[in-house]
């Protein structure tokens, strides 16, 4: 395939690593880490304010593993639709762990890993119920989680971001890798 002009890519992905068909509904009881020490505060529209703000001591410092449900009371808001960022704006785009999920009821274990400069931790909070899944299924709200491996949102407007287009002649290559395993 060929592309001309400028381009922009991410990756979206909905994981639920719970039994859905066993009477679980929610992801409150997953574990999440992400390994970013700093993350992008966003506007009342869910657009990066510019600002890259230091995770330290707040409802986004999720370097340890903790529980989703419990950190989902002391996020503002709807829940996490955040930009972790996995490196320094000028930093090398190199592979590197990224995010680790773990259920514990279940044992399983999403381990992410990418050379992507963020990845954007969204919980599924305007999913209200009316859709329906494999099984019957139906996804409401923090039914499901996206760790989505990306750029930095809204990098074209913002200089201190990492830069985020494809000029002509340029080629594009990142790696995601997703690992699920037992515990």
């Amino acid at each position: 395939m060929s592309l001309s002009g400028n381009f922009v890519g991410v990756l979206w992905d909905f994981w639920l690593i719970w039994e859905a068909f066993k009477g679980a509904a929610d992801i409150y009881d997953h574990e999440v880490s992400i390994n970013a020490q700093s993350y992008l505060p966003v506007d009342d529209t869910s657009i990066p304010t510019g600002e890259i703000r230091a995770v330290e001591n707040t409802p986004f410092d999720l370097r340890s593993q903790v529980p989703v449900g419990a950190r989902l009371k002391e996020v503002p808001g709807l829940g996490f639709d955040h930009n972790f960022c996995l490196c320094s704006p000028r930093d090398d785009w190199r592979e590197r762990h990224a995010a680790r999920v773990f259920h514990p009821s279940s044992g399983r274990v999403l381990e992410v890993s990418t050379s992507q400069p963020g990845v954007q931790f969204y919980t599924s909070n305007v999913l209200d119920g009316s859709i329906r899944g494999k099984g019957g299924m139906m996804y409401g709200k923090h039914s499901a989680f996206c760790l989505e491996t990306q750029n930095w949102p809204d990098a074209v407007n913002q200089d201190s971001f990492p830069d985020c287009l494809l000029r002509p002649g340029e080629e594009y290559h990142h790696v995601t890798r997703f690992t699920f395993t037992t515990v």
